[in-house]
């Protein structure tokens, strides 16, 4: 995702690590191989979309990568107490697989509790957030596909 895109719903967008990763022409990364190098962006995020405290979003595909087809695809945590706010897509849809951790998924004004497994699906012209309301960290894939 470009960084002009987070800031629009967060008050603070950080890049805060560059992680070494290699791979070959054929798409395939494995990080201890170090004969072609690429670099993962990991971002730290406060009050993201007017959230509370910090989300961490860690760039598994780049802009190259995601050939303007696809705005983000990446793993996205939010610690314990802290939450993704409120936000519409418009021209995207985005999609949140749940990895670990439990939640609180406000689906277009519905909460719903969400947990490792479940999928949500927010299409262009609505609406979602996330509260992560465990004791360890909520982690998630999040991809958005532009229209």
């Amino acid at each position: 995702m470009d960084l002009k895109r987070l800031i629009h719903c967060s008050k603070k967008a950080v890049c805060v690590s560059r992680i070494r990763w290699t791979g070959s022409s054929a798409g395939f990364w494995n990080k201890n191989d170090e004969s072609e190098e690429r670099k993962m962006t990991i971002e730290k995020i406060e009050n993201m979309c007017g959230g509370e405290g910090c989300v961490v979003i860690k760039h598994i595909l780049g802009k190259e990568e995601l050939n303007g087809k696809c705005g983000l695809y990446a793993e996205v945590t939010i610690g314990k107490g802290c939450s993704l706010g409120y936000h519409e897509h418009h021209g995207e849809s985005e999609t949140y697989y749940i990895l670990s951790g439990k939640g609180d998924y406000n689906d277009n004004g519905a909460i719903r509790p969400v947990t490792a497994g479940d999928v949500t699906f927010t299409p262009s012209g609505r609406g979602h957030g996330l509260v992560n309301t465990g004791d360890d960290d909520l982690i998630f894939m999040a991809l958005i596909i532009l229209d």
